[in-house]
């Protein structure tokens, strides 16, 4: 099983990343705006993963699509897509495991900070 859990970006805007494994190379690609973040994975045959989408301070997930499907919405699972299961979200990170294949996640955030 293979985890995708980012944590910080840093000044960066893209990641993209090759990493060789036992069964074939596991592609990521990140991608950070002001109220958005991409990811794009491509794993090889036969094998898992778990996708974390990352939850920054005073911002949450409002909506996650997976390939340009609606799988996460208001703190919960919206609809199933074939070969991916919702594991849940913490103050961290909505999870998400995934079988191999393409996967292009896409989540949305809000503000949660108060200005005082």
């Amino acid at each position: 099983m293979v985890s995708i859990s980012p944590t910080q970006m840093g000044n960066l805007t893209t990641i993209e990343a090759v990493v060789p494994a036992v069964k074939g190379n596991i592609e990521v690609a990140l991608k950070r705006e002001a109220a958005s973040f991409g990811l794009k994975l491509v794993s090889p045959k036969d094998t898992k993963a778990v996708v974390g989408i990352p939850q920054d301070n005073g911002w949450c997930i409002v909506k996650v699509a997976v390939n340009g499907k609606t799988v996460w919405q208001n703190g919960k699972p919206d609809q199933a897509a074939r070969g991916l299961v919702c594991k849940g979200q913490d103050e961290r990170y909505c999870r998400f495991e995934v079988g191999p294949g393409t996967w292009e996640f896409s989540a949305r955030y809000e503000c949660t900070a108060r200005l005082t």
